[in-house]
């Protein structure tokens, strides 16, 4: 229920907040990433997963607020588990994973002669469609049911954009950003707990960094 509500707020929000002042359209690509770690007494261990991400999206903007709705995916994954004492263990992996992709920022631009420059801070929210391994076989079905959830990601981001015009109407948009995933599921919380069982400390989060390029056409 949860991942529909959110999927509601983004909707509404888009249908109600904007001008459309510009549409257009865009390509991303960066890493979605699991970093987590524990210590204890004499003892060190760290769990990494990276995914390359690609994305596409279209996107309505107005001078403050930028709306977009994509489909992000990858194809393989690399995990790296390191404990001390022992040589890295690194694991290649080919399962792929899907997501409708929903992003809402605001934005506060500035000029610098002919281009507009903008921070960016705002939510993102990855609603996973598929998990699957190489033979495309289904990897969530035979999870129990309160794991399924765990690809979803509900992020907070930030990062830099700038607008470069091409004509009156045509402007290229590149931005930067990085996000961190603020609701762990039961499957991150669980698999921390297990993985770093009696260590003092540890931390398991989720983050992205990625980059886009998207064309503008004002309207």
């Amino acid at each position: 229920m949860r991942k529909y509500s959110i999927l509601a707020f983004f909707l509404s929000i888009a249908a109600f907040a904007f001008g459309q002042a510009s549409v257009g359209a865009g390509v991303d690509y960066g890493y979605i990433s699991l970093a987590s770690g524990g210590s204890a007494p004499g003892v060190s261990a760290t769990n990494d997963r990276t995914m390359p991400a690609l994305g596409f999206s279209v996107f309505v903007d107005s001078r403050y607020l930028q709306f977009s709705i994509g489909y992000t995916m990858n194809s393989s994954q690399t995990q790296t588990i390191t404990l001390t004492g022992s040589p890295n263990s690194t694991a290649a992996t080919s399962y792929k994973a899907s997501w409708l992709d929903l992003d809402l920022v605001g934005k506060l631009p500035f000029h610098a002669g002919d281009v507009t420059l903008f921070p960016l801070v705002g939510l993102e929210y990855l609603f996973n469609l598929t998990y699957t391994d190489s033979s495309g076989n289904d990897q969530l079905s035979a999870m129990p049911s309160d794991y399924r959830d765990w690809l979803d990601m509900f992020m907070v981001k930030a990062g830099f954009g700038a607008d470069i015009p091409v004509s009156d109407a045509i402007y290229i948009r590149p931005e930067a950003f990085a996000g961190i995933k603020i609701a762990k599921s039961r499957w991150d919380t669980d698999q921390e707990a297990s993985f770093y069982a009696g260590a003092s400390s540890s931390y398991w989060n989720w983050w992205e960094l990625r980059g886009t390029l998207m064309i503008g056409f004002k309207i």
